[in-house]
């Protein structure tokens, strides 16, 4: 197949994320690179809502239905920014965020050509590894991921509260599950392969980076952060490579890719440039409260844990703030105010930790454990040289050099001192990736929220770690700049932004393309050909088996076999249901059970022809090659695994091979 192949979902899937969020943040003032930058977070918010609308209504989730659903939202959003352009106008001053995010037409050339370069960062590697734009990602997320787009195409259902629920054989029919990024890909057009696949290229080269170009310019107000935040977050591998590749683990990959358009917005709704509105003014508290507030909940709706990390950084920054409110009120004897405000603060505490310790939600996703004790120097010696995304000797150091030397920047008397957030959420994040490692011990429980996995919670560094290597770049090229008496005649702006140039084009030199090598060959894992790292589910051979489904089944065969040893891949390759959907063996229902530890007695045991003819199980998938040969294969699935018998052929007739595996239609039942 061709790569041209991916132009169709990649464009399908870009317009979803942009344009409904753009739309609205255009309707409602937000101008610029700002609107860009946050359309994503938007876009999620209102697929979220539209996916439990149309659910309560009993609509089919289709391109349709979301373009009529936008109409009267957007128009909300026009009343609103009319509402705040006329509390502008009655004050003689400009709208708020109408002139500070516009993109100029020399700049926006500039921008363009480094998020090609941030956009060419991360795909050339990325397709490198795929190796083919339909390949089929073999990995334990990927597996429920792939089954769960083919769910929301033959339902019609993508609402968070349920969607999900035909992934579960014993669940409630409204179980909750971040379905948002399935439902988003399930309207790109090609087979799921492709589409999933799509949706990395989209978030990797696009979301991303376009999050990263709206931080860099509301940081500092300096073009050249703009510039060089989104080429230097490209090159970090622990996010989007580490989760969107190695780990498959693509809602919170969407949430972690909406979240620095959010903080952007963040950023951008707590400043007054001169000629706006005051933070005080009705309209603009409402507005900007609102338009905070559809960000936040589309970075949530995509994954709770994506929520979570953008509290992560907005927390330190918002308590910076609060303290320096506080310390003004207290000096000008304000002092009942402050201790009103400190216990009203308390009490939203508690009741968050209460609300979250009561939601049975919660409480599964921080139970996971992970059996990890690495001793925090070596937790941040990894994070910090992003690792291991990166070769162990001496890690992404260019990016590690400039990380250090922008937070020093930024920590120095006569730094930037209203940036100095990023110095506390950036140490927020190593402290809790050093939780989730195990190096703090008890305290692990704060890295909960992230399924207490370090790489999720290390995913959210490259987000600080991005402006903060820009402002080492910006403090590196200023230096030698000034020193560079060849470039002098250009003066001290276009020497540094030279200087800075040649540094980016020698440190993605020396680290071969940002460790592109490295990062190709970690993203090869995990596709065919070759042995797949964690096990293969499913060899060439297999894999032609399973795509031969629609010419030897009947549409409505249900298919029955070890999920991680292929078995699974039948319903989002070939459209045919399968007993098992996914590799998690929570959560099943008696009769999935009973075949599961049960099916090799399936001449001798009544009890296993009944819970076939009550699952509708028409067809038996075995593949007979074992962990020592290199596949992956389920520990405790004994009615899966066992090899068929003499006594079982009696009531199996072989339908096709391929490789190591059979597929047999059940005449037993």
């Amino acid at each position: 197949m061709s790569w041209w192949a991916l132009a169709v979902p990649v464009a399908a899937i870009a317009a979803l994320l942009l344009g409904p969020g753009w739309v609205l943040l255009r309707a409602s003032g937000v101008r610029g690179l700002l609107a860009l930058a946050a359309a994503p977070a938007v876009s999620l918010a209102y697929l979220g809502l539209a996916g439990l609308v149309l659910d309560r209504a009993g609509l089919r989730w289709g391109w349709g239905p979301l373009a009529l659903g936008l109409v009267p939202l957007a128009a909300v959003a026009w009343l609103c920014g009319r509402w705040l352009r006329r509390s502008a106008a009655g004050r003689r001053l400009p709208g708020p965020w109408s002139r500070r995010h516009r993109l100029g037409g020399r700049r926006s050339a500039v921008l363009a050509g480094a998020l090609l370069a941030a956009a060419a960062t991360f795909l050339v590697p990325y397709l490198l590894g795929l190796g083919a734009p339909d390949a089929v990602v073999q990995q334990w997320d990927a597996v429920f991921h792939a089954s769960g787009v083919q769910l929301v195409r033959e339902t019609g259902n993508a609402s968070v509260l349920g969607a999900m629920a035909g992934q579960y054989g014993a669940a409630p029919a409204g179980v909750y599950y971040p379905a948002v990024w399935h439902g988003l890909v399930s309207l790109a057009p090609g087979s799921v392969a492709l589409v999933t696949n799509a949706s990395v290229v989209v978030l990797g080269a696009l979301v991303w980076p376009l999050g990263l170009a709206g931080l860099g310019r509301v940081l500092t107000g300096r073009w050249s952060l703009t510039v060089w935040t989104p080429v230097l977050g490209a090159a970090f591998g622990l996010f989007p490579s580490r989760i969107l590749v190695e780990l498959s683990q693509f809602p919170l990959g969407t949430a972690l890719a909406a979240v620095p358009g959010a903080l952007a917005v963040w950023i951008a709704a707590v400043r007054t440039a001169p000629g706006e509105p005051p933070l005080g003014s009705r309209a603009r508290c409402a507005v900007s409260g609102l338009v905070l507030a559809t960000t936040a909940a589309g970075v949530a709706a995509a994954h709770g844990a994506g929520l979570f990390s953008f509290l992560l950084l907005v927390g330190p920054a918002a308590l910076l703030r609060l303290v320096r409110e506080l310390r003004r009120w207290w000096r000008a004897g304000r002092r009942r105010h402050v201790a009103g405000v400190l216990v009203l603060l308390g009490l939203l505490v508690v009741t968050g930790v209460g609300l979250a310790l009561a939601s049975p939600t919660f409480r599964a996703v921080a139970s996971y454990t992970y059996d990890t004790h690495d001793p925090v120097p070596v937790t941040l010696y990894r994070t910090l040289f992003d690792l291991p995304t990166a070769p162990v000797v001496p890690g992404l150091w260019p990016l590690a050099l400039l990380t250090v030397l922008g937070a020093v920047r930024l920590a120095r008397r006569g730094g930037p001192e209203r940036e100095r957030w990023l110095l506390w959420s950036a140490a927020a994040v190593l402290l809790v990736t050093s939780a989730a490692a195990g190096g703090l011990g008890p305290v692990r429980v704060l890295a909960g929220p992230w399924y207490s996995q370090t790489p999720r919670v290390s995913a959210v560094f490259p987000v600080v770690a991005a402006p903060l290597a820009a402002l080492g770049l910006h403090a590196l090229a200023g230096a030698i700049g000034r020193r560079l008496l060849a470039l002098a005649r250009s003066g001290p702006r276009a020497a540094v932004d030279a200087t800075a140039a040649v540094l980016v084009v020698l440190a993605c030199v020396l680290t071969l393309g940002w460790s592109a090598p490295w990062k190709a060959e970690r993203g090869s894992r995990y596709t065919l050909p070759g042995p797949v790292q964690w096990g293969t589910m499913l060899s060439e051979e297999e894999l032609a088996l399973l795509r031969r489904l629609p010419r030897t089944t009947p549409p409505d065969a249900v298919i029955l076999g070890d999920p991680a040893n292929g078995a699974a891949f039948a319903w989002s390759v070939a459209h045919r249901r399968v007993v098992f959907p996914q590799l998690d063996p929570s959560n099943e229902s008696p009769d999935q059970r009973v075949l599961r530890f049960g099916f090799h007695q399936l001449m001798t045991e009544p009890a296993v022809c009944e819970a076939v003819r009550a699952l509708g199980v028409t067809h038996f998938y075995q593949d007979t090659a074992t962990v020592a040969e290199g596949a992956k294969v389920s520990e405790d699935a004994t009615g899966l695994v066992t090899p068929v018998t003499e006594e079982m052929l009696a009531g199996l007739e072989v339908v096709d091979r391929g490789g190591t595996a059979t597929l047999y239609r059940i005449t037993a039942c």
